[in-house]
């Protein structure tokens, strides 16, 4: 298993893998802590992947809605930098039926929405060997 050292980012759900890698990871976040993160990350102007570990749970619908809005707005006003600095996104759902429904087009949704390679996976471990792999491309 690929080594796990995590660096605090200064928000607790956002660590980074390994000391001087580009590998950061995002815990159990809201949209709003997603954006923030991202934002963060960015300011490094380097390139970077991005593991997001996620429990999907039943949401209020008006507040996904919002989030989700939140999210692409954020996207858009950002694009330039995404694509320039974010080199992959991979998705852990923990949620077995989430994961069954919508690995079959995360990967697609990704490339259209952040505009770089992405991923859906079970575990922590499978989206590391896939990061690692993304790196080296």
């Amino acid at each position: 298993m690929i080594e796990q050292k995590l660096i605090d980012k200064g928000e607790k759900k956002c660590s980074k893998y390994e000391e001087n890698a580009s590998i950061f990871k995002l815990e159990n976040t809201d949209g709003f802590s997603f954006i923030n993160s991202l934002e963060e990350i960015l300011k490094e102007k380097q390139p970077f992947e991005l593991i997001m570990v996620r429990e999907i749970e039943k949401a209020d619908k008006q507040k996904e809605k919002e989030v989700r809005l939140a999210i692409a707005k954020w996207l858009k006003s950002n694009k330039h930098l995404i694509s320039k600095y974010y080199v992959g996104f991979a998705m852990v759902v923990l949620n077995e039926e989430e994961f069954q429904k919508s690995q079959p087009t995360a990967s697609k949704l990704t490339t259209v929405i952040y505009g770089c390679p992405g991923d859906m996976f079970n575990t922590e471990e499978e989206a590391l060997i896939w990061v690692h792999h993304q790196l080296r491309k």
